[in-house]
């Protein structure tokens, strides 16, 4: 589950021999897969950001709901396995949604020796937090 993860501090270890302050079980609740799960279970919850595991535009135009990506502005992308912020990024800082998207899928880099995209990132919708 944690490949994907190559900048770590903690890959150097012998993941055998490593006695762990946290228990393992908390990569699947620190998952970011279950923000589009808990989306595509509780649509339009109001503690729920609308998710996606794919680019939101081609979701909801399979969908037949362009409509609702025209009134999300902003998008964030997620690493499934992220911590602490590290690989976030936000629509909004690109020139072009498709820019975003793009940037998304190369985010992680490839595998030099199967040459496969490494890593997944999740999009949810991005909400400004209300200044004090």
């Amino acid at each position: 589950m944690i490949t994907e993860i190559t900048q770590d501090d903690m890959l150097k270890w012998d993941l055998e021999q490593l006695r762990s302050f946290e228990p393992f079980w908390k990569l699947i609740l620190g998952n970011k897969a279950l923000l589009p799960l808990l989306w595509q279970m509780y649509p339009n919850h109001e503690n729920l950001l609308p998710a996606y595991f794919d680019d939101p535009k081609t979701e909801l135009t399979k969908a037949g709901k362009e409509d609702e990506f025209s009134k999300l502005k902003h998008f964030v992308s997620k690493p499934l396995f992220g911590r602490e912020g590290l690989g976030v990024m936000v629509s909004k800082n690109y020139t072009t949604y498709d820019n975003f998207v793009k940037q998304t899928e190369i985010n992680f880099g490839v595998d030099t020796k199967t040459n496969e995209k490494l890593g997944k990132s999740v999009y949810q919708a991005y909400v400004e937090l209300p200044s004090a």
